[in-house]
């Protein structure tokens, strides 16, 4: 068991939970959440497909962080068909989002200067492969000026 801080946002209903757990067998991951609340509550159990050992396991770096005039973020994209990063206010509003090019690698320069406020960011990554199956990876930035 593992006790997670959840924290609501401004807008209501919004809340953000992130947690990996550790494989539970050679082929598959899981995450068992629960929530109870008031007397209210629920249970959701997911599974996902490990990483084969060919395959890596990060697909999103980034660096610096914090950064304060650019952040550059260097991309596998494997042979994934497609893709996008997108980046996220902690409000859940979209501040950037950027197409991944048909390559195995390529670097993105996300330089906000002017255009937001200081703060902590999510960088979303999603990737497609060829039979629609998607893949995410989340990771915190953040900006200081």
């Amino acid at each position: 068991d593992i006790l997670l801080h959840i924290s609501r946002f401004e807008v209501f209903g919004r809340f953000v939970v992130t947690y990996h757990s550790p494989a539970r067998t050679a082929h598959e991951n899981r995450i068992e959440l629960k929530i109870h609340l008031a007397g209210l509550g629920g249970r959701a159990v997911f599974r996902y497909p490990t990483p084969s050992s060919g395959q890596a396991a990060n697909r999103l770096a980034f660096f610096p962080n914090p950064f304060n005039s650019e952040v550059n973020f260097l991309i596998n994209n494997g042979d994934y068909a497609s893709g996008t990063l997108q980046i996220y206010n902690l409000l859940g509003q979209k501040v950037a989002q950027y197409r991944l090019r048909n390559t195995p690698t390529q670097r993105i320069t996300w330089n906000p200067r002017g255009t937001i406020a200081t703060g902590a960011y999510l960088a979303r990554l999603l990737l497609v492969d060829s039979q629609g199956e998607v893949q995410t990876e989340t990771a915190r930035i953040l900006y200081l000026e």
